[in-house]
């Protein structure tokens, strides 16, 4: 790697990442990923050592390769309801996660917010929600995702009267990430299989530090999930994305 472009490597910090997703917004705010009333964020998370940047672009533009988009807090119920026209939560809400949805619906609303966004949203695999649960390259090794007590970070049954509560009321984890720990659990995808992460709020507090819980099937009013989407990044050289 030339010395210009392990400059450049160095001055695309995980910071930075997380600024260029925060300026991200207007341009998905735009292009109808969002609704008018409320914003939903994306953050960019790096997986360390396998980060690339390929700075032979002559007009300056660097290309960021593996790593991830991931929405900071579970689907609530009305940005599902913009793209689906239905909501099959058992508890009704517009900032409350949705729950109830089937394998396949989640597809379909993937595949709209992929139009939207011209980004490919999918399910996160196990690996990536685990890695993102931890807190990504800036993880302080908390037992929840975020802090080391779970009524911070997350809803268990003993705080949250049994019943879901509105995204990002909590603290976020390292990465910017919203109830990682319980609200609902998360479906993910394990090779061929699907798996349920991160508890819920009808949960038992975790004795295990550091355990995760994983659900073969829990009750559908407590079934959510949050999308990722895997694409090369581009940025120019004041790091402001770029669009191609």
């Amino acid at each position: 790697m030339t010395l210009k472009s392990t400059y450049l490597f160095m001055a695309l910090t995980l910071s930075s990442m997380v600024c260029a997703a925060q300026q991200d917004n207007h341009y998905r705010l735009e292009n109808g990923l969002e609704t008018s009333r409320t914003c939903y964020t994306t953050q960019w998370i790096c997986i360390g050592d396998t980060l690339a940047v390929d700075s032979s672009d002559h007009y300056g533009i660097i290309h960021l390769i593996d790593g991830f988009w991931i929405t900071s807090m579970e689907i609530p119920q009305d940005l599902w309801t913009y793209y689906m026209n239905s909501n099959p939560s058992r508890w009704k809400g517009g900032q409350l996660p949705v729950t109830g949805m089937t394998r396949s619906e989640i597809d379909t609303f993937c595949s709209k917010i992929t139009e939207a966004s011209r980004q490919k949203w999918r399910l996160p695999t196990k690996e990536e929600w685990l890695f993102a649960f931890k807190g990504g390259l800036h993880s302080e090794g908390y037992t929840f995702s975020g802090s080391n007590k779970h009524q911070f970070v997350g809803w268990f049954a003993d705080n949250s009267g049994k019943l879901p509560h509105e995204t990002e009321l909590l603290i976020r984890n390292e990465l910017y990430l919203y109830d990682m720990s319980g609200n609902v659990a998360e479906m993910v995808t394990s090779g061929d299989t699907i798996e349920w992460m991160g508890g819920c709020y009808l949960d038992q507090i975790p004795k295990k530090k550091g355990k995760t819980i994983v659900y073969i099937q829990p009750p559908a009013e407590a079934q959510g999930f949050r999308p990722v989407a895997h694409e090369p990044i581009w940025f120019d050289q004041y790091q402001n994305r770029v669009y191609r």
